[in-house]
């Protein structure tokens, strides 16, 4: 599909599920190993600044080499949890940064109604 249709697709997964950021996500795709790497080499997109943030993308990394150096048949990376793709797939990321803008200007919105009236 084209990148509208992905960014379509991550949108009604995240409409529904966000709710429920443990849940269990088959997002069809065997790159989080990749994914992770990059995004921890990349200074401009990790916010590494709190020891929980590096300590959560390190044991996913780590937990995603284990199961791909698995012997014989790698094991799949997937599942992931729903906060984990938010945090780590870009474009997760960029669908959830517009989409919190959006509710941000709503909620702006609604406040200065109420105080208009």
């Amino acid at each position: 599909g084209t990148m509208d249709d992905l960014l379509a697709s991550f949108a009604r997964v995240w409409r529904r599920l966000s709710p429920f950021p443990n849940a269990l996500i088959f997002p069809g795709h065997e790159y989080t190993e990749q994914l992770l790497a990059s995004y921890m080499a990349d200074p401009a997109s990790t916010p590494l600044d709190k020891a929980s943030a590096y300590a959560r993308l390190s044991s996913t990394l780590l937990k995603a080499r284990r199961r791909r150096a698995a012997p014989g048949l790698p094991l799949p990376t997937v599942p992931t949890c729903l906060q984990d793709e938010l945090a780590f797939n870009p474009y997760f990321a960029t669908l959830h940064d517009a989409a919190s803008t959006l509710a941000d200007a709503y909620r702006r919105r609604l406040a200065r109604e109420d105080q208009a009236g």
